[in-house]
């Protein structure tokens, strides 16, 4: 297997697929790797920096009130009215997508713990209350004007 080469075109591929004998399993490696280096380029081409990058998250409502999850940190990508949420920048599926028209995001500021850092993406259709935590205030605004402008189907402000 080749690792690291997710520049390669798909000339350069085949290229060394016949010369280097690759087995087919490699070569479908190979492929995934180019195709998922080409979407990461393009999210962050697409996007202002600010539409796709890391947020915390946590489910806030659990089936058990005694067990408390961790937060994590996912990769959150806002497109189309959805927000994807990814392990890392460079996985093909998301593992939690949900569509926005029906969602609501409201500010936690009384959060003693978090301060002004939370949010929440609810969907009262689905369900289910994301909390989701930006590295700082103003970074927090941003994605919730952003998460509140996909819920309205207001197209992002061309530059």
């Amino acid at each position: 297997v080749i690792y690291g080469c997710s520049d390669l075109s798909t000339n350069e591929i085949e290229k060394y697929k016949t010369n280097c004998s690759l087995k087919e399993s490699d070569f479908k490696e190979l492929k995934k790797a180019e195709l998922a280096g080409s979407l990461a380029k393009s999210l962050s081409d697409d996007f202002d920096g600010i539409s796709n990058g890391f947020l915390l998250y946590k489910r806030s409502e659990r089936k058990s009130s005694f067990h408390t999850k961790s937060w994590k940190k996912r990769y959150f990508v806002v497109n189309q009215r959805m927000i994807n949420c990814y392990r890392d920048p460079y996985d093909l599926c998301p593992i939690r997508a949900v569509h926005l028209q029906h969602c609501e995001v409201v500010l936690c500021d009384d959060n003693a713990k978090y301060g002004s850092t939370c949010f929440i993406v609810s969907s009262e259709l689905y369900a289910t209350k994301y909390l989701l935590r930006a590295e700082s205030e103003a970074e927090r605004t941003k994605w919730v004007n952003i998460l509140r402008r996909e819920i309205a189907g207001v197209p992002p402000a061309v530059f």
